[in-house]
């Protein structure tokens, strides 16, 4: 299995060396906002697709952002509420709003 950390850094930086994932995502998420916001743009939607699959993947890769970034997600709250009634995403999206939800109580 592929870190999904390193799958969304590559939306980022096609080359991405994976140990290089974490860093890369963080300086998106600061210096290179609009194109860390479409690549989570597309991971969102993914969430809601047609494709059980994809959208497991995204919900996972959800999950990583809010271990890493989690202030980037502050706002997306509301968007993953809805992912919380699909019995396979539930426990991705429930650890995602609660590591936002920290985030946003740290200010």
């Amino acid at each position: 299995m592929s870190d999904t950390l390193v799958e969304f850094a590559r939306r980022l930086e096609s080359d991405v060396d994976p140990m290089a994932a974490v860093s890369v995502v963080e300086a998106a998420a600061t210096e290179r906002r609009a194109a860390f916001e479409t690549a989570l743009d597309t991971v969102v939607s993914e969430l809601f697709g047609a494709d059980p699959a994809a959208r497991r993947a995204s919900a996972r890769m959800l999950y990583r952002l809010s271990e890493e970034v989690p202030g980037t997600l502050v706002t997306r709250g509301t968007e993953l509420v809805p992912a919380l009634d699909n019995d396979a995403l539930r426990p991705y999206i429930a650890g995602t709003l609660t590591n936002t939800v920290y985030e946003g109580m740290r200010g």
